[in-house]
Order: structure tokens, then sequence, then C-alpha cells
């Protein structure tokens, strides 16, 4: 499906399409799986389809084209062209004359065939938490369960500080962003950003590197003028 919700900020944003390389469900080659559109961050769209759709988990490559478009209109015309030329598997919209389509209730019995007991997603809806009924039942007996492997040790001890210079590598990749956008132009922001956070991100973490390193300073000659 196409990205309606970025019709706001159309005039603000370039646009861009892209395209979703997969496997095919019943001969198991490569083939387009899906075209769409977006004004903005195609990452975003990226993180929706493979939370939503049935075939994200045939997903071989996902790309980003590099013409951009200044307005949603001709995005939009763009993307119906490249749909009605390239003929994708899973679109909908200006696909229904493509012989070799997967309707989404295919899609989702084909998924279901590979991964028993998925379920696909619904869109803005809150699940609500459920309890358990009590029950006078027996309790259960315990189970015994194996020691946590070297690799879960490792993570649960440096999980925090992991998050921690994610967390500083997203926002200096947000701030330089925003204080370049006057300067750079395009695909450039993102990309010059990143590189420029990375850079900071780098010296940051040898800095707090080096400084776990060094051994503190003592005064050993003031200590022997005292005790004389």
């Amino acid at each position: 499906m196409t990205d309606r919700s970025a019709s706001a900020v159309s005039g603000q944003r370039n646009c861009a399409l892209y395209r979703f390389w997969v496997r095919h469900p019943e001969t198991g080659e490569r083939a387009l799986g899906y075209i769409g559109e977006t004004g903005r961050l195609p990452f975003q769209r990226l993180m929706e389809h493979i939370y939503q759709q049935p075939w994200a988990d045939t997903i071989l490559v996902w790309e980003v084209d590099p013409i951009t478009f200044p307005h949603k209109a001709s995005v939009l015309a763009a993307e119906r062209r490249a749909i009605e030329t390239e003929l994708p598997l899973y679109n909908v919209d200006g696909n229904l004359a493509n012989p070799g389509r997967i309707p989404p209730g295919r899609a989702v019995l084909q998924r279901q065939a590979r991964d028993p007991g998925w379920v696909q997603p619904q869109r803005n809806v809150r699940v609500p938490r459920q309890r358990a009924p009590r029950t006078t039942a027996a309790p259960r007996p315990v189970r015994r369960t194996a020691p946590p492997s070297q690799l879960t040790r490792w993570w649960r001890k440096y999980q925090t500080a992991i998050s921690a210079w994610a967390a500083l590598w997203l926002l200096l990749w947000a701030v330089l962003w925003w204080l370049g956008r006057n300067a750079w132009t395009g695909w450039e922001e993102p990309r010059n950003a990143a590189i420029l956070a990375s850079i900071a991100w780098a010296l940051a973490l040898w800095g707090r590197l080096g400084a776990g390193n060094r051994r503190p300073f003592r005064r050993t000659r003031a200590r022997k003028r005292t005790r004389r």
C-alpha cells in the first residue's frame, strides 16, 4: 500500500520510491515483491512493512530509488507507472491486471504455511492485556532450565551500556541532520549526518575507554615530605 500519511508533508520533503526484492514463495527464485512510495524517511516504511506484511520473511533486498520527486502527485504517478511496467508480486493498486500477482489473502495463507501460528497484526489497534483466570489446579512442577550461555551473560552485563551508546549515536545523527538541513540537499542529509555522527560517536567512545584505562595520579612526593 502507498504511504498516504505523508501527504501533509509532501511540500516539505522530497518523496521517493522504494522496492522490495523477495524470494518467490512458490518458485524460490528472486522476484520483485513490492513497489511503494513515501514522503517520510524510507526506513520508517521499511519497518512498517516488516511488522505488518505477511511476505516480510521472504525479503532479500530493499532498495530506495535514487530519483526523488518534489511532491506527492509526481511520486504517485511514478509509482503507478513502475507497478504497471515492472509487475511486482504483492502490490494491489494498479496491479490487478498482473497475472503473476499474489493477492493479500493468498499471501497470508502462504506465510501461515511457512510459519504455523503466525497471525497478521491489526493496524492501529491496541491489543489489551489479558490475565489468566484464577484456578485451583495443582501447581505446575518446577522446570529446571539450563544455565544461560556465555553470550547471554555478556549481553545482560553490557546491555545498558550498549543501549546508551546506541541512543547517543541516534541523538547525534538527528541533531547533525537538523543543523545541516540548510547546507545539504536530498539524500545528502541522512548520509552526511550519519558520517559525522559516527565520527563524533567514535571519538566519544575512544575518550571514554581511554579515561577508564588511565590510572589516578598519586602525589607520592608530597606524602614523603609530610612523613619526614
